[in-house]
């Protein structure tokens, strides 16, 4: 398991039914390199609370994702003077805006609104570090940074898409609205979802892994790798944005150190998305579990 990194592509799959070891295997990959790369990070996304008992036995850091917690994960922050910074987090506000608001998608103006409310925080935003008359440093963008501005565009959409996001600025869902709070310095991170709801918590996963670019990408300049480890993934594919997201993720994070790898018992799932299908058949570390006479056959065809 340890030696993963020396693959040309290490990304991985791990697919099995209920019951049929896929969290054991996951946990027994997770424990060797814990041992054997000393240097490397380690961070799981734990939809079901299954990892805390492991983490808390190597002394590694339980991110409980609660709505009434206090907790706070801007996916908003980050260098802004890394390259395509702007582009990419506008591409990350289209993924989250159509899950918010669009149902999944969005029509050309809400993807026009987005992608210039985002312009207009981040310009806003470096005028303010700019600011010479002052030396204190000014607090990242916001989700409640961007509705802000989206309020003030004169389009009927913006107040629509506005009134949307009120329970993600203001309301019960504000978990995402806010300078991040999390504790990310322990080598070993797990993310337990169990209390987040089923229509908040596929959201938190995209949020999560866009959170983690500016750590792979110290670890990276640092000559470590990040391990990450996404179980129940089929969570994440609720629509073409999600994929796509997701695609650009893997591939984004290939390329700084890290290795990612995908759990699911609905492999059926996965496979309806020819993003994800692809993803599957360049990985070169997969491991298949007891599957469900369904899933070997599309497994068997892939």
């Amino acid at each position: 398991f340890s030696y993963r990194n020396q693959l040309q592509t290490p990304t991985g799959w791990r697919f099995g039914k209920p019951g049929g070891g896929k969290s054991f295997s996951s946990k027994q990959e997770i424990t060797s390199v814990y041992l054997k790369n000393p240097n490397d990070d380690i961070i799981v996304i734990d939809p079901q609370n299954e990892y805390t008992p492991l983490a808390n036995d190597f002394h590694g850091t339980v991110i409980n994702m609660d709505i009434n917690s206090g907790l706070k994960l801007n996916p908003f922050e980050g260098d802004i003077m890394e390259k395509n910074f702007i582009t990419e987090k506008t591409k990350f506000a289209h993924v989250i805006i159509a899950e918010i608001v669009g149902g999944g998608n969005l029509t050309a103006n809400q993807k026009s609104l987005t992608d210039r409310c985002i312009r207009k925080m981040y310009e806003e935003y470096t005028q303010r570090l700019n600011d010479i008359t002052t030396s204190i440093k000014p607090a990242p963008p916001t989700l409640g940074t961007f509705a802000s501005i989206l309020a003030r565009q004169s389009e009927k959409e913006a107040a629509d898409m506005t009134t949307a996001l009120e329970m993600y600025v203001t309301g019960s869902y504000n978990i995402f609205n806010g300078e991040s709070n999390v504790n990310m310095n322990n080598r070993f991170t797990t993310y337990n979802l169990l209390e987040l709801d089923d229509l908040l918590r596929p959201l938190a996963m995209k949020v999560i892994l866009e959170s983690l670019k500016s750590r792979i990408l110290s670890n990276f300049k640092k000559g470590k790798w990040t391990w990450i480890f996404i179980d129940e993934i089929y969570l994440m594919l609720k629509d073409a944005y999600s994929e796509n997201f997701l695609y650009e993720f893997f591939k984004w994070a290939r390329k700084f150190g890290a290795i990612i790898t995908g759990l699911t018992q609905n492999v059926e799932d996965l496979l309806k998305s020819e993003k994800v299908r692809t993803m599957m058949a360049n990985a070169e570390f997969i491991i298949m579990l007891p599957q469900a006479e369904t899933d070997l056959i599309q497994l068997e065809s892939l």
